[in-house]
């Protein structure tokens, strides 16, 4: 790949594939919030107990977690993979109608569980468009401002959402859903995916993708960084209720998020300007960060202090974007897309299993001792990086492809 002293921001904007993955991602989110919170509520006028809806939306999770690779596998060696966009989005909207005629409870838990399907595709997809679309050294600041800017849009789809629900009713929404995600489908057929050199492979070794093993290492280190904010967004405003720091645990939520957006974009252009030694320096700032807010709201129970740990745990989980980002940049083109699933597979497998762990912890232990645990996770993370990322990352890297050199 030639050098060029373009700015990755720049060499963004400049990609068309960008700007229709950005308008793909804000509208195929958009049709996912038409269901968020409403396919609760059809649950519920179908007189289903809270303990068997929570059940179906672990269910519905694992069944993500089932789609992630074999979805990558497919766009990695479909010849047309605009087309596999454009049907996934087609099953989704037929998933949503499902919900708009749903009267029993077995179909309700039918349409849930590939309603998990419909999430484990839209969740990566755009990740996919952009690993194969835009210039390799661009990947991380592409990544980023695809977190970015649905975190800025994510208020206004809400509130569309909840003036649908409140004006239309819950068979309206899914029908809004439905149309949409057939917009965002129609939208895929434009999307221009080069899988030239790949379908050969990819038919002779289909059935062994899997998962990535090559990334494991890093996924690892990556996934360490994603138990402390999954445990938060489940587990911090139960313990600002038990701890009387109810406002600071709401701030605290709604920093997190925030931040998590922001230190996405900022770190994903600082790794587009470094080679893989400067990646390791940032990822262990990151870490030892992630590290620092689980200790802060641990041992200390104070409004400003959580108020910067909020800050720092959001920094924490947006910065963990890195480790992706280096994956896909170093990796071959050929399997992008089984990359970009299998660190969303390993999201999936941290969101079931940890939130279960950190619960009996906190029956156990409490929450402050529960959080300082957390905070002590990141450590790992770090000795992992420190010793073994540079290693870790050689392991990728296609011997027949240059590697990416720090610009000036």
């Amino acid at each position: 790949m030639e050098k060029t002293n373009k700015s990755p921001i720049l060499t963004t904007l400049a990609t068309p594939a960008f700007w229709l993955a950005i308008i793909i991602n804000i509208v195929a989110n958009m049709a996912g919030s038409c269901l968020g919170q409403p396919v609760n509520l059809v649950a519920n006028d179908l007189g289903m107990t809270a303990t068997l809806i929570g059940f179906v939306a672990s269910c519905y999770t694992i069944f993500a977690l089932l789609i992630r690779t074999p979805f990558g596998t497919v766009l990695d060696t479909a010849r047309k993979p605009a087309v596999v966009l454009f049907f996934s989005n087609v099953f989704t909207a037929c998933v949503y109608l499902g919900f708009a005629v749903c009267n029993s409870v077995p179909f309700f838990i039918f349409l849930r569980l590939l309603h998990g399907f419909t999430f484990g595709m839209r969740n990566m997809a755009m990740s996919v468009v952009l690993a194969k679309g835009v210039d390799k050294k661009a990947f991380g600041t592409a990544m980023g401002l695809l977190t970015l800017i649905p975190k800025i849009f994510s208020s206004i789809t809400t509130k569309i959402t909840l003036w649908i629900t409140g004006t239309a009713g819950i068979e309206y929404v899914a029908y809004a859903g439905a149309a949409l995600a057939v917009l965002a489908g129609i939208l895929c057929l434009f999307l221009k995916m080069d899988n030239s050199g790949s379908q050969g492979a990819g038919k002779k070794g289909a059935k062994k993708h899997v998962f990535y093993f090559k990334a494991l290492p890093v996924i690892v280190i990556f996934a360490i960084l994603q138990i402390p904010s999954i445990a938060s967004n489940n587990f911090i405003v139960l313990y600002g209720e038990s701890a009387n720091l109810s406002n600071a645990a709401a701030t605290y939520a709604s920093n997190q998020n925030l931040w998590m957006g922001i230190a996405g974009f900022i770190c994903g252009y600082l790794v587009d300007k470094l080679d893989v030694k400067g990646a390791k320096w940032v990822s262990t700032v990151v870490l030892a960060i992630a590290a620092a807010a689980g200790l802060m709201v641990g041992f200390f129970q104070e409004s400003n202090i959580w108020l910067i740990s909020g800050i720092l745990c959001g920094i924490g989980a947006g910065g963990a974007s890195i480790f992706r980002t280096v994956t896909l940049r170093e990796s071959s083109a050929s399997v992008r897309a089984l990359a970009v699933g299998s660190f969303a597979m390993a999201q999936d497998m941290v969101s079931i299993f940890s939130s279960t762990v950190v619960g009996l912890l906190a029956d156990r232990i409490g929450y402050s001792m529960t959080f300082v645990f957390l905070g002590a996770l990141p450590i790992i993370g770090i000795v992992l990086t420190l010793f073994g990322f540079e290693k870790f990352i050689g392991l990728l890297q296609d011997k027949n492809e240059p590697a990416v050199e720090a610009k000036e």
